[in-house]
């Protein structure tokens, strides 16, 4: 067959490409044009090798975005309880939030829970989604409610855990295992996020201590 009918088949290929609303259509229509026009071109006599590549970069360019698309239709809906988590974790991207929800061990509490011991290593980091928790340490006794971080003292400064923990029955927790979060860490915009969601906790609980502090002075 005349490779001219190719390059025809191709230019058609596009042309209707752009009239068709649906990405993952339009785009597969894309690729196939231009896959007709890198044969057809390369079937030429006399041909460009510049007009070949940028052909061939057309087909490869469509198929990165068909797969995108495509891995986003695929993902899993979050549920209620994910979302719900989502809102108050403003500083992950999607791509990120998703990234820490693979690593996150949901548990709903039927009875209390130890933690952390006060100088025993830790394996995980807490977070109280909703329901209490009660904080020890050798002089003091408090309680921290939703939103909470539980062992991120001694996973930011190393070391072993600088309180002993409780967690109260009813209580909604997710667990970060340590290894688990250290490894999705090494990408750096989870672990720019994740940093930021440390510090805030920390700069809360500073708060919340020096009010405590200041009422029994008063």
């Amino acid at each position: 067959m005349d490779p001219i009918y190719f390059l025809h088949a191709g230019a058609g290929a596009f042309f209707l490409g752009f009239f068709i609303f649906d990405i993952i259509l339009s785009r597969a229509l894309f690729a196939f044009g231009a896959a007709l026009l890198t044969y057809g071109l390369a079937a030429q006599t006399l041909t460009s090798g510049w007009a070949i590549s940028y052909a061939a970069l057309a087909v490869l360019a469509n198929l990165v975005v068909i797969w995108r698309s495509l891995t986003k239709q695929w993902a899993k809906p979050l549920t209620p309880q994910e979302q719900t988590l989502g809102k108050h974790l403003k500083g992950f991207s999607k791509a990120d939030f998703r990234r820490l929800l693979k690593i996150s061990q949901w548990e709903t509490l039927h009875t209390d829970k130890s933690l952390t011991q006060e100088g025993a290593p830790t394996t995980a980091i807490y977070y109280i989604v909703s329901g209490t928790a009660k904080v020890h340490t050798h002089d003091t006794q408090i309680e921290v409610g939703d939103h909470a971080l539980i062992g991120e003292m001694s996973f930011a400064k190393g070391g072993a855990a600088t309180a002993t923990v409780e967690a109260q029955a009813g209580s909604v927790l997710i667990t970060w295992p340590l290894k688990k979060l250290r490894k999705a860490l090494k990408r750096p915009s989870l672990n720019a996020s994740f940093t930021a969601l440390l510090n805030q906790d920390l700069s809360e609980k500073l708060t919340t201590d020096e009010a405590r502090r200041s009422s029994q002075v008063s």
